[in-house]
């Protein structure tokens, strides 16, 4: 596998995670550690894939194995285990790596994001739930720096999250309001795709019976 195939899954899988954790968010009730589990995770992704873009060896370990380097130079079809066995960096390292050559604006809360689920995954617990909406912005702005080094753009990478993200990270509406709309989207989305099949008057007749159910 190559480092544009490389960069590829990693930047796919960024946006599996960070998708997941906003759903995570808006559900009713809100799982808050899943939600600030999955963005942590979405964070290393793309940071990983950022360094990839780069040069492969910026994943390496401070102290790989040979089987390591064979992977990471392009020769995975001489490692018995390919690519499931190699050991990469953390979630902590990706990011400093990417600030040394110059990449990414890091902001105050990514730390505590990271910090958070580690103890989600390890011992069970993160931090308090009315912290959840600030982790989860923080994630989403460090991704959104990131992007421009990939040539991707925000609203590819959030899809029909993307308005939800805007107002995490600008806190230009409550959570409340910010529930709501995204709520409100999700139910067009829905409506769309379940009737993209009818034409104009099979769409007003099922607008017409909706409306007039109790």
């Amino acid at each position: 596998m190559n480092q544009d195939e490389i960069r590829d899954e990693l930047v796919s899988s960024a946006q599996r995670w960070a998708r997941t954790a906003i759903d995570a968010y808006l559900e009713e009730a809100a799982d808050q550690d899943f939600a600030v589990h999955h963005m942590a995770v979405a964070v290393e992704h793309l940071a990983k894939a950022c360094l990839a873009s780069v040069t492969l060896t910026l994943l390496a370990t401070p102290k790989p194995s040979v089987q390591d380097l064979l992977v990471l130079g392009g020769q995975e079809d001489k490692v018995e285990t390919g690519r499931a066995g190699l050991r990469t960096i953390g979630g902590a390292e990706a990011v400093t790596r990417l600030a040394q050559v110059g990449k990414g604006e890091v902001p105050a809360q990514l730390a505590a994001l990271r910090d958070a689920r580690n103890g989600i995954t390890h011992m069970g617990w993160g931090r308090p739930s009315d912290e959840c909406r600030d982790l989860l912005a923080a994630g989403v702005a460090y991704i959104d720096s990131l992007l421009p080094n990939l040539a991707k753009e925000p609203d590819w990478f959030w899809e029909s999250h993307y308005e939800v993200c805007k107002g995490l990270v600008e806190k230009t509406m409550s959570e409340l309001k910010l529930r709501y709309a995204a709520k409100i989207r999700r139910a067009q989305a829905t409506f769309a795709k379940k009737t993209e099949r009818l034409s104009g008057s099979e769409k007003t007749a099922v607008v017409a019976s909706l409306s007039a159910a109790p």
